[in-house]
């Protein structure tokens, strides 16, 4: 792979290469690294389109912002404590604009329990979001619409259903494939579209085997290097391998439902 690619191309190209080696060994290409470890083969698919993640997005989208004058008094000094630290010591994260305040900065100053101040800012108008920034976790806060989601937003919903599928927990490069994941698939609909390719891989599977077959002739949208290109098929859900081939994920999402 050329140096001049971009990350997330090289990296899920990569992660792919480390998938090839597991189903190599699935297909008996190869012996497994430890005999006290046996390859499971994939669950079938279930043949089902999710759609209920665009559809709580749709409803969100037609709720109306809160404004201040509709909030009660709590969490209308709330409100004014996000706005003055907006305005005094703005930090930027997720493409978005947030106040930096722990819960217990706020609980200080509303004179309540972190627990109940935890309460207060969740749902319509606040947004929130734990970042880790100078090694410490810190709580930003934001005023923003409920269907506003960030691609982080989009990552992290992607990553739940990921453990629980799949049982086996992201890591901080595939993390960074599933933003990229949700910035190239239709607005609001990266989560369906990931939960509905991972629950039927082996069809996608086969999509992808002839997006890689075209590949070798022509390239694609991403790699003009038809060398790049190599046909095989994983067993194993792969999360590099959707961000790779994101534009047949879409497809077949849109196929299916």
């Amino acid at each position: 792979m050329s140096s001049s690619k971009s990350g997330w191309l090289s990296s899920s190209t990569r992660g792919g290469k480390v998938e090839i080696l597991a189903d190599m060994i699935v297909d008996g290409d190869r012996p497994p690294f430890s005999k006290e470890k046996p390859w499971l083969l994939p669950v079938a698919g279930n043949g089902k389109a999710y759609d209920d993640g665009f559809k709580k997005f749709q409803k969100e989208k037609a709720v109306v912002l809160k404004s201040r004058e509709e909030l009660n008094p709590i969490r209308r000094k709330l409100y004014d404590l996000i706005s003055e630290r907006l305005n005094e010591d703005p930090v930027e994260a997720e493409g978005r604009i947030w106040a930096n305040l722990q819960a217990s900065t706020i609980a200080s100053e509303l004179g309540k329990s972190v627990d109940y101040v935890r309460t207060l800012y969740k749902g319509n108008p606040f947004r929130h979001c734990i970042k880790i920034i100078e090694g410490r976790k810190t709580t930003l806060l934001r005023i923003g619409h409920p269907s506003d989601l960030t691609s982080e937003d989009q990552a992290r919903m992607m990553c739940k259903f990921w453990r629980g599928k799949t049982k086996k927990r992201e890591t901080k490069t595939e993390f960074g494939l599933l933003k990229g994941i949700a910035e190239d698939c239709p607005t609001g609909m990266s989560y369906d579209n990931f939960r509905t390719v991972v629950s039927n891989w082996s069809q996608f599977m086969a999509c992808v085997k002839i997006a890689q077959a075209l590949g070798q002739y022509e390239g694609d949208q991403y790699d003009a290097n038809n060398e790049n290109f190599v046909r095989r098929f994983l067993a194993f859900p792969s999360i590099s391998l959707i961000r790779r081939f994101v534009h047949v994920a879409v497809d077949f999402y849109e196929e299916l439902l």
